[in-house]
Order: C-alpha cells, then sequence, then structure tokens
C-alpha cells in the first residue's frame, strides 16, 4: 500500500471512529435517560414519606400501612411512566398541593394538567369488609386497589354478591366495584407494581427505611442500565472502527473480504468482553 492509500485508509477509520463515538454515547444516553428520570422521581417521593411518617407515627401499623400503600403505587407507576418516556403522573390526594385527607379518590392519574383517572385504595384483611368498603356509590367509575395477595379473593367475592340476588338492591355498585377491581394502578401499558399485604405492613414499620432502600433500587437500576449499554456500544464501536480499517485494506488489495468479516467480528467479540467484565467490576 503507498504512502498516499495509508493516509486514506487512517481517514476512513478516524472517521469511523468519530462517528461510532458519537453513535455511543447517543445510544448510553438515550438507553439510560428513562432510568435516570425514575430515579428523580424516586428522589421526589422522599420528602412524602417522611412527612407520611411523621403524620402517622401515632397509628396502628396497620392504618399507616394502608397511607403508605397509596404512596407505594404511586411511586412505582412513576418510575413506569419516567423510564417509558411518559408525561402521566399518579398522584396521592392527601400529599398534593392543596390535598385532602378525605378525597373520593385516593390517587390521581394527571397528564399535561388534566385528571385522566382516579382509584380508590382499600389495604385491608378481610376480603368481606374490603368487598363492602368498594362498592360505595361515591367510587362509582374509579379504580378500586387493593392488595396484590387479595384480589382474586375479592373478585370471587363480588360475583357471588351479585349471582346471590341479580335484581337486588346495590347491584349497580357491586357491579361497578368488580368490573374496576385491581391490583394496580394503569394507564395505557403503564402500571404500578402489585403490593401484598404483608409487605405493606412490613414497609409501613419504618416507612423512612423502606424509602432508602427504594432510593438505592433506583439508582442501582440506573448504574445498571450505563454498565449494559456502555458494554454493547463499546462493542459495536470497536467493531465499526475495524470494519472501516478493513474496508480500506481490502479496496488496497491486501485482505480478502472473508478474511476481512472475520477480523471485524473478532474484535467486536473482544469489545463486548472487555467492556462486559469493566462494567461488571
Amino acid at each position: 500500500m503507498s504512502e498516499a492509500e495509508h493516509l486514506r485508509a487512517d481517514k476512513v477509520a478516524s472517521a469511523a471512529s468519530r462517528a461510532a463515538g458519537a453513535a455511543a454515547w447517543w445510544a448510553a444516553d438515550e438507553a439510560t435517560r428513562g432510568f435516570a428520570a425514575a430515579t428523580l422521581e424516586t428522589l421526589d417521593t422522599r420528602e412524602t414519606v417522611q412527612r407520611l411518617a411523621r403524620r402517622y407515627a401515632s397509628l396502628g401499623n396497620a392504618q399507616r400501612a394502608g397511607h403508605l400503600f397509596e404512596v407505594e403505587h404511586a411511586l412505582s407507576f412513576n418510575q413506569a411512566a419516567a423510564r417509558a418516556g411518559a408525561g402521566v403522573r399518579a398522584v396521592v390526594s392527601e400529599w398534593a398541593a392543596g390535598g385532602s385527607q378525605t378525597a373520593a379518590a385516593d390517587l390521581l392519574l394527571v397528564d399535561g394538567g388534566k385528571t385522566v383517572g382516579e382509584t380508590q385504595a382499600k389495604l385491608m384483611a378481610s376480603v368481606s369488609g374490603t368487598a363492602h368498603q368498594l362498592r360505595r356509590a361515591h367510587y362509582t367509575g374509579m379504580g378500586r386497589l387493593v392488595a396484590g395477595d387479595k384480589v382474586a379473593a375479592v373478585d370471587g367475592l363480588l360475583g357471588r354478591r351479585l349471582a346471590m340476588n341479580p335484581d337486588g338492591i346495590g347491584l349497580a355498585e357491586y357491579a361497578d366495584a368488580r368490573a374496576h377491581l385491581t391490583d394496580s394502578v394503569r394507564y395505557g401499558d403503564i402500571s404500578s407494581q402489585p403490593v401484598d399485604l404483608a409487605d405493606a405492613h412490613r414497609h409501613a414499620t419504618d416507612p423512612e427505611k423502606w424509602m432508602r432502600g427504594r432510593v438505592r433500587a433506583a439508582a442501582a437500576g440506573e448504574a445498571a442500565a450505563a454498565a449494559v449499554t456502555g458494554a454493547a456500544v463499546g462493542a459495536a464501536a470497536e467493531a465499526a472502527i475495524t470494519a472501516a480499517g478493513q474496508l480500506a485494506r481490502i479496496r488496497a488489495g491486501e485482505t480478502s473480504p472473508a478474511q476481512a468479516a472475520l477480523t471485524a467480528a473478532a474484535a467486536a467479540g473482544r469489545g463486548a468482553g472487555r467492556n462486559g467484565t469493566q462494567a461488571g467490576d
């Protein structure tokens, strides 16, 4: 290869390196942006949990768990929305600006300043008590949120109540409660994570400790996404650079297309292995 051809090959490889580096930064930013937003949602919830812990410090754990249950669902919904890049957010009525502890809807879904969903939450050990509370007329049309491990039993009881007296008083209320029964807050493809009764009670024994765990988990998720993306784009960048260099050599007649393909594939494999190891350190 002449000096001029070597210079041209170096220019091709250098351009590929810059393009691959830019692509790597873009991919890493896109992949981790949602996780970073989810971490911010988590951090924003800390003050609410601190206020909750103070306000309900003297209550029994079951009552405190009911209040924290609402915050848990709002947080996991908002984390999911942030990761998806969606604008909708769950707001706990009690802790909203100018909010109320006695609002019919415990949670609101808000998108662009408009309320797009309402949910009443009931965290109770009694299946019959839960069903009875959920059928109240002023909850009509709202989601009825219950513990993850209670939803099937409550649904079954509501179904039996409807079958026992299809023409009885309160039929419409029971039917509406069953139609809106859920173990998560949902909007389109975004949903909160179900919370079982025992877990809600355990978290409520020390709400601030639970919150610290959520912050650690969110930060770890963001770091893991960055590490995985870094490994993948690092391998892609090296493969692109190597491929560009091999293309220049093919054009100069120094190697065959088959040999160049093997070389580029090997470089990609080495890049993935090295970056993956560094990410795991």
